[in-house]
């Protein structure tokens, strides 16, 4: 896919204290540009981490903000 090859070739968007800004506010929205169907694809990756794992997000696929502050443990 076109946008995780972007990803990976783009300086600092591995970076842990960049990378939540650089995947929402770049990439998902290169995604949307890409993909006509991107909200389905979005949901599809968060309902999978909800099943998986029981991970929730704050700032979710496709967000163009955050809907709440992290939770910390």
């Amino acid at each position: 896919m076109l946008a995780d090859h972007l990803k990976a070739w783009t300086p600092g968007s591995s970076l842990w204290y960049t990378k939540i800004a650089t995947d929402r506010l770049i990439f998902d929205n290169i995604q949307a540009m890409i993909d006509p169907n991107y909200r389905a694809s979005f949901d599809r990756y968060e309902r999978r981490m909800k099943r998986e794992f029981g991970q929730a997000f704050c700032w979710g696929p496709g967000d163009g903000l955050p809907q709440r502050p992290p939770r910390l443990p």
